[in-house]
């Protein structure tokens, strides 16, 4: 399962911290603009992608946006997944969703 964080205090568009859990397990995890947040991954399994940010330029990256596309494009290449784009950059996403039930605005 992969989680995009969604910062309802302090709201950024995309949010701002990707997560990683694996069989239930947190395995790892970084804030999408390093810049200015925190420079760690972290989780039991970090090297599944400190390699790719490091590669990438996400930790010396300046531009909010940039740093923002930059992580998205990793995480949809080293975990195969692609967030929903437009909810994402425009939108609103939900906290949760149900099975069987559908998403009311």
């Amino acid at each position: 399962m992969f989680q995009l964080y969604w910062e309802a205090e302090n709201p950024k568009l995309p949010p701002p911290v990707f997560t990683c859990f694996r069989d239930g397990h947190y395995t790892c995890g970084f804030h999408m603009y390093m810049h200015t947040w925190s420079h760690e991954v972290s989780g039991s399994h970090p090297e599944l992608i400190s390699t790719g940010i490091k590669t990438a330029g996400i930790p010396i990256e300046t531009d909010q946006d940039t740093a923002h596309y930059k992580s998205l494009a990793l995480i949809e290449e080293q975990f195969r997944r692609s967030p929903p784009m437009e909810p994402v950059l425009h939108g609103r996403l939900p906290a949760a969703l149900v099975a069987g039930q559908t998403e009311t605005a």
